[in-house]
């Protein structure tokens, strides 16, 4: 990224888990990236740090509700389902990506299929 470039600003729906805390910490650090929200509706006004403690003292803000579209990116990570529900309630004109546990279950009903083969050999 060139310096007359500005930063990507992102957005993440569903940043109170464990996946939207990890990705919190790699955007806060990423020079290229700029958090504007992280969305919550359980934690909605609360300090991101309250709930993902490992970042305090790195992030001052609060969960919010609301969704900016002033973004050039949109992180969902909610739980299994929940994106495509997400999706088609909102109508959004933005970049998106996906972050789901869905491929890693995938992978490990693979594993647990073939460890059961190779037991019955």
């Amino acid at each position: 990224m060139s310096i007359n470039q500005s930063k990507i600003k992102v957005g993440i729906v569903g940043s109170s888990g464990y996946t939207g805390g990890e990705l919190i910490r790699l955007l806060i650090n990423h020079p290229n990236c700029e958090l504007i929200f992280a969305n919550s509706k359980i934690y909605e006004g609360k300090y991101i740090s309250e709930i993902h403690k490992d970042l305090e003292g790195e992030i001052e803000m609060k969960f919010s509700k609301e969704i900016n579209n002033d973004i050039d990116v949109l992180f969902l990570c909610l739980g299994h389902g929940n994106s495509i529900n997400f999706l088609e309630k909102n109508q959004l004109n933005l970049n998106l990506i996906m972050v789901s546990v869905v491929m890693n279950q995938i992978g490990m009903i693979v594993k647990k299929k073939e460890r059961d083969m190779n037991l019955m050999a």
